[in-house]
């Protein structure tokens, strides 16, 4: 049974949202210089890396991250072909023959080919989620979404159309995958637990599909 880490790797040299806190990592303790233990200290937007949106990101009165439950951040997700596109609009969605009853669906696209070098410079022509195809997952009774890199929404669109389309519907929203390695077009076990924050408007997560049986 293969395991797929489709999570990026956190380090201070991951690409950044612009204007997102930059990643610290500073060794606070050493056991090279006599300390018992090492030990460090992370500082870090929540945001960062692969992560979850929940409601509160865009709601004031919205779920947060930690009421989040589990069962729609772990379950069966369908890992849709959307290569070869500059956005997934419902076009896209509806050629990609998402089976019906999906209720967890990655976006692969032509941005996860960003993580082949991890410490890139942040690509603000990645693509994104049109307000047509949030529109279409909605519809559909789909819970979550994830997507292959920084945002659902383009940087160059300050309205955040799928933001605002998908968290309003409770829609849980998954970004900066990396899905380069995982087979389009087929079902998997999604394992994706994001941190608990009492409060939180997002938090890292490490992410992973299953493969299973048909």
């Amino acid at each position: 049974m293969a395991i797929y880490d489709i999570s990026v790797p956190i380090s201070p040299r991951l690409p950044l949202w612009p204007g997102d806190p930059p990643i610290e990592v500073n060794r606070v303790a050493r056991m090279e210089e006599g300390s018992p233990v090492n030990l460090s200290e992370l500082r870090m937007g929540s945001h960062t890396g692969t992560h979850v949106d929940p409601p509160f990101h865009f709601l004031p009165d919205g779920r947060t991250v930690d009421e989040l439950p589990l069962e729609v951040l772990v379950g069966r997700a369908w890992v849709a072909d959307c290569r070869g596109v500059t956005e997934v609009t419902e076009e896209v969605l509806q050629a990609a023959n998402v089976p019906a009853g999906t209720t967890r669906l990655l976006l692969r696209t032509d941005s996860s080919q960003n993580w082949g070098d991890p410490h890139h410079e942040f690509d603000s022509r990645f693509v994104d989620l049109a307000a047509s195809g949030a529109e279409w997952i909605v519809e559909r009774g789909i819970r979550l979404v994830g997507i292959d890199y920084m945002s659902v929404d383009s940087p160059d669109d300050e309205d955040a159309p799928a933001h605002n389309i998908l968290l309003p519907n409770n829609v849980v929203i998954v970004e900066n995958l990396d899905l380069r390695h995982v087979p389009p077009n087929r079902g998997y076990e999604l394992i994706c637990l994001s941190l608990k924050i009492v409060g939180g408007d997002g938090a890292p997560a490490r992410a992973i599909l299953r493969e299973v049986d048909e």
